[in-house]
């Protein structure tokens, strides 16, 4: 931090780790005035690859420290921790390998068109990316520290609540929700949402993580499966499906009616079962059936 020649809330976070003994410090919190206003200063030691202390972040907040935002603090240290160790270690070779300046975890959820964002215990948001702004309309300081009930109606807040527990109960990513959408061009999209408990390094629930994806390609997809299927199912000749091997993985109803053979008792078989002895290997080559 550059010393501030003006007297600031800077000035006084510069004077209070200019004065620290970087070898004693360890996850501090200290209180600090300015201008009739309470915030918390919180420090975190950077350490290098050999344990030893190289650097303070602090953290200004006018909020009570949550496990959210200490799960955050720590991230944001071991990041630290790599990229400078990282620097430290680096030679001419590697150097195009350096981070990007100004890479940060707003940056890096910011490059992504799903929307993502974090909530802590007790349901505010502490992180949102710009997909979410501009999904939700919202400007960005006005969702983060928000309820889902200062956000939405009270329909889609105890929606969204309701997938926050149910990934908590899981205890892993589960879909809670999926749903179509139709944006400002009138174009129709399928939204499918995933949620996730967010645990520390301890392994502690700190909060949950929420992702919004486009599927629209996947609904297209399955549609032109399940047609696909329909169409093969419904046809009136007999169709079986091979592997690579040989062996057969599906029939249709036509098939099973024109062979005497049900699907249980034709799949995992070779085509050779259809052998009357009436036709020899080179008719079934001919035909394109492996043999």
């Amino acid at each position: 931090m550059t010393k501030p020649s003006n007297d600031s809330l800077q000035d006084q976070i510069y004077r209070l780790v200019s004065e620290l003994p970087l070898a004693q410090v360890e996850s501090e919190k200290v209180s600090i005035q300015f201008q009739n206003q309470s915030y918390l200063l919180c420090f975190e030691v950077i350490f290098d690859d050999r344990n030893s202390p190289v650097a303070i972040l602090a953290a200004l907040t006018n909020t009570v420290i949550n496990n959210s935002l200490s799960a955050l603090l720590s991230l944001a240290v071991e990041n630290l921790s790599l990229s400078y160790n990282q620097t430290l270690h680096q030679t001419p070779v590697s150097s195009e390998l350096n981070n990007p300046v100004g890479l940060n975890l707003q940056n890096f959820i910011n490059s992504f068109q799903e929307h993502i964002w974090i909530k802590n215990l007790n349901g505010q948001y502490v992180v949102c990316n710009e997909s979410v702004d501009l999904a939700w309309n919202k400007k960005h300081s006005d969702i983060i520290g928000k309820y889902d009930e200062e956000l939405f109606d009270s329909a889609t807040a105890e929606l969204f609540k309701s997938g926050d527990f149910q990934a908590i109960k899981a205890n892993e990513p589960i879909v809670v929700g999926e749903c179509e959408r139709i944006d400002q061009q009138q174009k129709r999209h399928w939204l499918e949402t995933i949620k996730a408990p967010l645990l520390d390094s301890n392994n502690e629930l700190v909060g949950v993580i929420g992702i919004t994806r486009n599927i629209g390609r996947h609904k297209e997809a399955q549609t032109q499966l399940m047609l696909a299927e329909s169409v093969f199912e419904n046809t009136k000749e007999g169709v079986l499906v091979t592997d690579r091997d040989g062996q057969i993985t599906e029939v249709n109803a036509a098939f099973s009616k024109i062979t005497g053979f049900s699907r249980e008792e034709a799949v995992g078989q070779n085509p050779r079962i259809l052998n009357s002895g009436t036709h020899d290997d080179l008719f079934f080559r001919k035909c394109g059936i492996p043999y």
